[in-house]
């Protein structure tokens, strides 16, 4: 499977290859949801460096700096957590959130590899 969208001066276009693993025949699309894993924290981190260096941002930043105000960021021990707790893993923040689950998106394992 495989499906990507191509934005450029012509405007937005979907190339998907493969069909869905879920026992029909439906064909990837560009509404495809793909589970991205872990993928997306090493290009976070690399974006947040080059922030930190360019004087954007801070790594003792609250997290709650960032956000609109309307965005309630929990505490951890009674501390703001910061860019640092988040980029290192130590914000002690769910691995995925409640609302997130076998019937709304989420396989029940999606780790557990089919045969």
């Amino acid at each position: 499977m495989h499906g990507d969208r191509l934005v450029d001066e012509r405007g937005s276009r979907v190339f998907a290859a493969g069909k869905l693993d879920n026992g029909t025949d439906q064909e990837v699309n560009g509404d495809t949801v793909f589970e991205i894993g872990s993928m997306t924290k090493t290009f976070t981190a690399l974006l947040l460096v080059d922030m930190v260096e360019r004087g954007e941002m801070k790594l003792d930043d609250p997290v709650a700096k960032h956000l609109p105000e309307s965005v309630q960021v929990p505490a951890r021990n009674g501390k703001e957590i910061t860019l640092l707790d988040l980029v290192t893993h130590t914000a002690g923040l769910p691995r995925d959130p409640d609302n997130l689950t076998s019937t709304r998106g989420l396989p029940e394992n999606p780790w557990k590899r089919r045969r």
